[in-house]
């Protein structure tokens, strides 16, 4: 299988288990999944996106290139295979508020149930559905805040491929290694590149084109439209064990006026106000930021030690977070929605 990757380039999967794995009706089912969570028609100027399967797949390469296991690598072709249609736009639906956006790994073990597909195919190739379940078995793979890891890497370096912005997508395959089984950065100053060009995206939900957690605030007025198709019976929860484009074709079908207002209220672009204090509706989100290692002259050091305005942007930024944000109101919608 040849893969022209965005992030990576041209590379080919020859292994049986991976191949095997991608095949599967479960993986092929994430070339369905946006990772931004909305629908292409809902996706404002300037955002940039990718599939689950993309991205999946980019978590097995830059596995490949830091010299993980084909156990490793299998973990993180499958890191992402328990995610639902709209990605972490369901922790907003199931939790007004967003949560910790952590539905996706709180049900990714029942995908590796004895008997199931996956654990069909790893079984058959010699590898342990338990372990491979497991994120967190891998250090490259899975890591908590603030060290970064195959997961963290990809979606950063991925979503400015997408931009174009290959200067930085380049120097940061360049510069990173595996020192210890832990991702490292060779150059302190391509560490602290990835740091910022992260946080300014994920952290501060500063997208090119849009306001400051604007993307947020059309996360909740879907994740509302589509709690309310929930509520009235047009969807069930099970349905977002499926595509984004079934989901929204059941809702389309229904003909319900008030959902398919707040679409073309999508549509047209929101308008809204921020509130700090007494707002309509309150929203917390989770605050993704990294401290990337780098290694100089022998020694291991984070960016926020050797750069102390970065570790102050830290500081400031997980206050706001603390609090997430407050929206006065949103032009022609009513909050807080049902």
């Amino acid at each position: 299988m040849i893969v022209d990757d965005i992030a990576y380039g041209r590379a080919e999967i020859t292994e049986p288990v991976a191949l095997s794995i991608i095949s599967s009706k479960l993986f092929q089912r994430l070339k369905g999944i946006s990772n931004i969570g909305i629908p292409i028609e809902f996706i404002p100027s300037g955002e940039k996106g990718f599939t689950r399967y993309d991205h999946s797949i980019g978590a097995m390469l830059i596995l490949r290139r830091l010299g993980a296991s084909l156990e490793e690598q299998v973990a993180g072709l499958l890191h992402d295979v328990s995610h639902t249609a709209f990605s972490h736009v369901i922790d907003y639906v199931l939790k007004e508020d967003g949560g910790k956006e952590d539905y996706q790994d709180s049900i990714h073990n029942r995908f590796f149930n004895n008997g199931s597909e996956l654990a069909t195919i790893l079984e058959r190739h010699g590898l342990d559905p338990g372990r491979i379940s497991e994120p967190n078995n891998y250090s490259l793979l899975e890591q908590e805040q603030p060290e970064v890891c195959a997961d963290r890497f990809d979606y950063t370096v991925r979503w400015w491929a997408a931009g174009g912005d290959m200067d930085f997508v380049n120097d940061a395959l360049e510069s990173v290694a595996s020192v210890g089984g832990v991702m490292t950065f060779r150059r302190k100053e391509s560490a602290l590149k990835f740091a910022e060009k992260h946080i300014s995206v994920f952290g501060e939900g500063k997208r090119e084109g849009l306001r400051p957690s604007e993307i947020y605030i059309i996360w909740y007025v879907f994740a509302g439209a589509l709690r309310m198709a929930v509520r009235k019976g047009i969807i069930a929860v099970d349905d977002f064990s499926g595509t984004d484009s079934e989901v929204m074709k059941k809702i389309n079908r229904s003909g319900d006026a008030e959902i398919l207002g707040l679409f073309d209220a999508l549509r047209g672009g929101l308008e809204f106000e921020l509130a700090d204090v007494n707002p309509k509706v309150a929203i917390s989100k989770k605050f993704r930021y990294t401290d990337p290692r780098f290694i100089e002259n022998g020694v291991i050091s984070r960016v926020s030690e050797a750069y102390p305005k970065y570790k102050s942007r830290i500081e400031e930024d997980k206050a706001k977070n603390t609090y997430g944000f407050g929206i006065a109101s949103i032009k022609g919608i009513k909050l807080p929605i049902a």
